[in-house]
């Protein structure tokens, strides 16, 4: 499944992920985010709201990433926030 690109180094395997991620993010994750919510309503924090914001944000990340790769030319992929202009 690593030799079907599709666009700029995106496999194809790397999309099912994507979407397989999104969907165990929001579908099966759904009970911690009516936590979480509940919890912010009533103006306190629980752990559901620390696992929200951590796995929400680790998957924003990829998300980006994956998007980032998608849309950007390889002109412009050669920044690096490594190097110092």
């Amino acid at each position: 499944m690593t030799q079907y690109e599709l666009k700029q180094g995106i496999s194809a395997y790397i999309l099912i992920i994507c979407v397989l991620s999104t969907f165990i993010q929001f579908f099966l994750g759904a009970p911690f985010y009516v936590g979480a919510y509940k919890s912010v309503k009533n103006y306190s924090a629980n752990m559901d709201v620390l696992v929200v914001l951590g796995t929400t944000s680790a998957w924003a990340y990829g998300i980006i990433l994956i998007f980032m790769r998608l849309c950007l030319t390889d002109d412009s992929m050669d920044m690096s926030l490594m190097t110092p202009e």
